[in-house]
């Protein structure tokens, strides 16, 4: 079935109109640098934002691709990915809230710079996180070309600068949390259409795990192996994945921003932050069941990353078939307006007001102490130079030497 343009120009409207309208109402009361980089949003439209944040259009194309590929071995990504969410809300999330909130932090990199006394921590995290960020935004632009060239034929450019567009629009109307409440309706969108994906494709394969298993193994019998012989999807693969996804998930600064944002640091809050997490994680794993659903179904595709906008082409309305296409388009909106605002509120916070602007003041503050030679209170000048956060309460700073073991995943990203 081909998608009807009226149905998808509709559900596009209507899910542009309900963006833009959530923007402008959370971004009342936000200003300045501070109010764009970090504002306190609830744990459940946190948990949804890191979610649609996380995962993108993988969740549709990357992931239930490689499912069709690879089977059953596969899947332990799915599972391993909601337990080191958990590991990952319970080692790192409360700890770093707390610091941040006491520093007064706004962004990674500054909370990195102030907690360890070092601008060129700082500065290095944000230029190496700018420069990576870039290159994932623009896998997400391949995406969105892929998408709407194989649904609508228009051409590159024209989709390039409508995405890119309506990523800033939500970004400049209320920052941090625009993207944030809009992630969280755009993660809604996510689940939803998860699950009607996978009713679908369950239905089209006769609602039986037996009967599935049996033409996959017809198909090849590795697909049916809890692991592969060798390689990530072997045994030896799967033990030490835990350390790539955990290091995965907390290095991450356009993740790892959320957990800096939860309102309190109170256990409740971070409960419902990881209930709510790891429920939209795995109801999400549907889709890597729906990947493998399709191997039976479309066993001769050519792209196994289409097998999703396959099932829906072929097993969804005409209505149906255009949410599917929104939803993928969202999902890819929730990855790049997240790395943009990351990218704009590190170079506003980090590499501007926190060190150009503290590097002119020095400069002045020099030039006056020189030329009236008047003593100068020294709290007064780190304040003014920036390297001292007012109003925290004090910190212990680590010794000499190597630094805990919680600076590494930040610089291992880059």
């Amino acid at each position: 079935m081909n998608i009807n343009v009226g149905w998808f120009i509709a559900a596009f409207a209507a899910y542009f109109i309900i963006n833009i309208v959530v923007s402008l109402r959370v971004s009342k009361g936000t200003s300045g640098i501070s109010g764009f980089a970090l504002g306190q949003v609830g744990p459940v439209v946190l948990a949804f934002s890191f979610f649609a944040t996380r995962l993108s259009a993988s969740v549709y194309l990357g992931e239930p691709g490689i499912m069709w590929t690879s089977g059953w071995p596969y899947s332990w990504i799915g599972i391993l990915n909601a337990a080191f969410w958990t590991a990952t809300i319970i080692i790192v999330a409360r700890r770093m809230r707390t610091y941040s909130g006491a520093l007064g932090a706004l962004t990674v990199p500054d909370f990195l710079g102030q907690r360890y006394d070092s601008n060129f921590l700082r500065i290095w995290t944000c230029i190496g996180c700018t420069i990576f960020y870039i290159l994932l935004i623009v896998s997400q632009y391949k995406g969105a070309i892929a998408l709407f060239s194989t649904l609508f034929g228009m051409d590159k450019t024209v989709i390039i600068v409508a995405f890119s567009l309506f990523a800033i629009i939500l970004v400049n109307i209320g920052g941090f949390k625009s993207v944030a409440w809009t992630d969280f309706l755009q993660g809604i969108l996510m689940v939803i259409i998860a699950v009607v994906i996978f009713i679908a494709a369950f239905k089209a394969v006769g609602w039986s795990f037996a009967d599935v298993n049996t033409q996959l193994s017809a198909i090849d019998p590795n697909l049916v192996q809890p692991f592969n012989e060798s390689g990530l999807y072997s045994l030896s693969g799967v033990i030490a994945m835990p350390f790539y996804l955990f290091v995965s998930l907390v290095a991450n600064p356009y993740c790892t921003i959320r957990l800096m944002a939860m309102t309190d640091v109170g256990r409740k809050s971070f409960k419902k932050f990881g209930l709510t997490l790891i429920s939209v994680g795995m109801i999400c794993m549907l889709m890597y069941m729906s990947g493998l659903f399709g191997r039976v179904l479309y066993p001769n595709l050519a792209d196994a990353d289409s097998v999703i906008p396959t099932i829906a082409q072929n097993l969804l309305t005409e209505w149906g078939l255009a949410i599917v296409a929104v939803g993928l388009f969202a999902s890819m909106i929730a990855c790049v307006d997240s790395m943009i605002h990351c990218i704009s509120a590190m170079l506003s916070v980090d590499i501007y007001k926190r060190t150009l602007a503290a590097a002119v003041l020095a400069v002045i503050v020099t030039v006056a102490v020189s030329l009236f030679a008047k003593p100068v209170d020294p709290a007064v000048l780190n304040r003014m130079k920036g390297l001292k956060a007012e109003g925290c309460p004090p910190l212990r700073r680590p010794a000499a030497g190597p630094p805990p073991a919680m600076t590494f995943p930040f610089p291992i990203s880059i």
